[in-house]
């Protein structure tokens, strides 16, 4: 058989109504930081569901009860291994105006906590590897399923996956696009400064250092030379990078001069910046300060969440997503920047090409009426079964 013919075969294994049960399914089922357990009961339903279907399969412990699920199609080992990775765990229902676990199917939209984000990537991408399972379809290179934990609070799961394995070529993480292919996303950075003061009763303010005045200082400082810093480099898909003063904490109480001030701010940069320029930025803005004022003291700390995404256009993941659209729904994807960032630049920068598409739309992720379009689900089942075979075979 050609490719073609195979992908042809793969497709006809897709059942429209399977691919939907099995969202409903995963929507039902809680999985958020709040529960003792957090998402040891969608990781082990997602284990059961392979295992029952004769899928290879094993849970991977990350810690305590927590752990990924790693289910593989294996190839003969000679071509290009491609990842499918999605994330287990939700927000909590907090504000949620609909049941958050009964996974209604109204007006062409599956509603429920996790159904776009990210439960119904997850649906898509095992079901993309049932449908190559079923058709036997002789793969050089393994497909690989990873449902990992704890991506909307500390991405453990994807970064325990960067460390020790499975390893791949190249990687789809599911998040909300539109079936739109995001290749590039700005990553996290955070600048915590603490001016350091002298305590004083405030009856003689005189005799203490106000941290919180010194932190005015350095907010004013901030706001006249981190843009100019920052307004140096842009990205044709991102736009510039971008602050925001995030937290500020001072003082014990109203009657002493407070000796301490904190202030963390949120940087997202754009690839080619990293945690090491956004010190050198801090450095020198408290560094002009200090010049201008030989009281002032303040610490730097710098920590980071994500690093940013930017993958080719050209690479052979992103010209095989456009394809499988294309074939699929009849129209050319966009290729995007994401506002927002995701566990792909994590597995990237471990060495694995990734990309981000999946179904629905990021407005409606962690909202009070959260929906996917059911159409757009079923959709990306067939997009990333076609794209399976194109990259694995």
């Amino acid at each position: 058989m050609s490719k073609e013919e195979f992908k042809r075969k793969a497709l006809s294994q897709i059942e429209d109504d399977e691919v939907i049960k099995l969202l409903q399914d995963a929507v039902r089922i809680p999985s958020h930081k709040d529960l003792p357990d957090q998402e040891k009961e969608m990781a082990e339903f997602f284990a059961s569901w392979f295992d029952k279907r004769g899928i290879e399969v094993e849970l991977q412990r990350v810690e305590g009860p927590r752990q990924n699920v790693i289910a593989r199609v294996r190839g003969e080992g000679d071509g290009s291994t491609l990842m499918y990775n999605s994330h287990l765990d939700t927000k909590p229902p907090y504000n949620m105006t609909i049941e958050p676990y009964d996974p209604v199917i109204k007006d062409g939209n599956l509603y429920g906590r996790g159904s776009v984000d990210a439960k119904a990537q997850l649906a898509a991408f095992a079901s993309a590897l049932l449908a190559v399972k079923r058709a036997n379809i002789p793969l050089r290179g393994d497909l690989i399923f990873t449902g990992v934990v704890g991506e909307e609070w500390d991405s453990k799961g994807t970064s325990y996956i960067a460390k020790n394995g499975p390893k791949a070529d190249m990687a789809v993480v599911g998040e909300p696009t539109k079936l739109e292919i995001c290749i590039a996303h700005k990553g996290i950075v955070r600048a915590t400064i603490t001016t350091i003061g002298k305590a004083a009763h405030s009856s003689v303010p005189h005799l203490g250092i106000n941290a919180i005045s010194k932190m005015g200082k350095v907010i004013r400082a901030i706001e006249e030379e981190l843009p100019k810093k920052l307004e140096g480099k842009s990205h044709p898909l991102l736009g510039k990078s971008t602050y925001s003063l995030g937290v500020i904490n001072g003082g014990v109480q109203p009657s002493i001069v407070p000796d301490k001030c904190s202030l963390t701010v949120d940087l997202r940069v754009l690839p080619g910046i990293w945690i090491e320029d956004v010190k050198e930025y801090f450095e020198e803005i408290l560094e002009k300060i200090k010049r201008e004022d030989p009281e002032f003291k303040a610490e730097l700390s710098m920590s980071s969440r994500q690093p940013p995404l930017d993958t080719s256009e050209s690479h052979p993941i992103v010209q095989a997503l456009k394809r499988s659209v294309n074939e699929i729904v009849g129209r050319m994807p966009k290729v995007t920047g994401a506002p927002f960032d995701t566990d792909a630049s994590i597995l990237a920068n471990a060495g694995i090409p990734s990309v981000v598409c999946g179904a629905g739309d990021v407005r409606y992720a962690h909202a009070a009426v959260e929906l996917v379009p059911v159409e757009e689900v079923i959709a990306a089942a067939k997009i990333f079964t076609l794209t399976a075979v194109e990259i694995c075979c």
